[in-house]
């Protein structure tokens, strides 16, 4: 039985509307990535949900030039006269639908193929927040493949993964002007803040990776745990203050942590959505430690756009991400360190995180030990004796620290506590 349309509810007509357009559409934030998309879009990408939504265009579509740089799509040296990120950045700032013709090249193997779409993008705000519809519609389907441009010489390169799937659904792009009109109605209508978009990750959790300095420290820990052969007991995972081991705690770490072959896998300036970008990209390749060391989430505290629970969920996030690429290892979790000299409200945010955090403690597996009150002192200010910085530990902070871990370390992994 047919539902009529006036009995339909928002989300229900707008899904069908999307879905009843040949071409593909696209949902897409400012940096591009992906937040929903139409049955054409899926058929044609041939992939699955998880393997599309939250990651940026390029990525789904396997630009070369996504590769160019750490960062992926949108920080490459082409990634600035990209005609798609252009119109999509248009829309944004001119408020305005942008339609241009841009000459896409898909890869199959050694084969190259233009394909040359006519790429509208399409601005709409969804509860408070800005959006595009991008839809790319085939002009060689409609009988009008203009040779490219000066204007519109820059290609987007697509690999192997979009060749296979392009004739599931580019190949059936067609004119659809009733369609997309009656759309972009829709789109500008309050009714649209009805339907059910994919929910944006926020940033504490949308892996992401950094570049510099912080890029080729990556690419050593990597190193260092191709050399390890897996033999490390315990694995230290976090930022600059667990990559402080090697400075000022190097002389503690050598009592307590080199005899058990440990891994500093700590990064400066690191939050957690960088964590969670590195352990999929070779941190943990090859490793089988008995515990996990996670000090994270500091970094994430002073930025007011993260709410103390995103930081949960960024901590929480990486705790998930090690258990599943680690099964048999357990994790001992602490709680963020206090920081900044006296009492202030960061201090205050970070105590709230940690009050949450102990409800992963599930007595096996995950381990929560909470010990930011032996860095203070009796009127609550942490002295320069313990961090010279009130942030990073002195050779005195990281002692401390690894006494009051060694009980705990030493019964996960089955061990007489090494003596102070």
């Amino acid at each position: 039985m047919r539902i009529p349309v006036t009995q339909m509810s928002n989300e229900a007509l707008l899904r069908q509307l999307l879905d009843a357009i040949p071409s593909c559409v696209f949902l897409v934030d400012r940096d591009v990535s992906i937040l929903d998309y139409n049955a054409a879009a899926g058929a044609f990408l041939g992939v699955g949900r998880r393997q599309i939504l939250h990651h940026r265009g390029g990525e789904v579509f396997h630009c070369l030039h996504a590769r160019d740089v750490a960062a992926g799509c949108g920080h490459g040296p082409f990634c600035k006269s990209c005609l798609v990120r252009g119109a999509v950045n248009e829309a944004f700032t001119g408020k305005k639908c942008v339609r241009r013709q841009v000459c896409m090249q898909l890869s199959s193997g050694r084969k190259v193929e233009d394909l040359h779409v006519l790429l509208t993008a399409s601005p709409f705000t969804y509860q408070g927040h800005e959006r595009v519809a991008l839809i790319l519609e085939d002009l060689g389907s409609m009988g009008r493949a203009p040779q490219p441009s000066a204007r519109d010489g820059q290609r987007q390169r697509l690999k192997e993964g979009a060749g296979r799937a392009k004739t599931l659904g580019m190949s059936v792009f067609a004119s659809a002007r009733a369609h997309l009109t009656l759309v972009f109605a829709l789109l500008a209508t309050a009714a649209f803040g009805q339907t059910e978009l994919a929910q944006e990750l926020h940033q504490c959790i949308k892996p992401i990776p950094r570049e510099g300095q912080a890029y080729e420290r990556h690419l050593l820990l990597n190193q260092q745990v191709k050399d390890s052969q897996g033999q490390a007991e315990v694995i230290f995972v976090g930022d600059s203050i667990t990559q402080g081991w090697e400075g000022n705690g190097k002389e503690v770490w050598a009592k307590y942590y080199a005899p058990r072959h440990a891994l500093n896998l700590g990064i400066g300036s690191d939050h957690t959505q960088h964590v969670l970008w590195r352990l999929d990209h070779g941190n943990l390749d090859g490793l089988k430690p008995k515990v996990a060391v996670v000090l994270i989430g500091v970094n994430n505290i002073p930025d007011d756009n993260n709410t103390p629970r995103q930081v949960l969920e960024g901590v929480t996030a990486v705790v998930t991400k090690l258990r599943e690429k680690l099964p048999e290892t357990k994790v001992l979790l602490l709680g963020i360190f206090p920081f900044r000299e006296d009492f202030c409200a960061q201090r205050a945010k970070a105590l709230q995180v940690n009050q949450a955090l102990h409800k992963l403690d599930d007595g096996q597996w995950i381990r929560f030990l909470d010990i930011g009150y032996l860095f203070i002192q009796p009127n609550g200010k942490i002295s320069k004796d313990i961090m010279r910085d009130f942030l990073h530990p002195s050779a005195a902070g990281y002692r401390i620290w690894a006494e009051a871990m060694e009980p705990e370390l030493a019964a996960m992994l089955g061990e007489k506590p090494i003596v102070p």
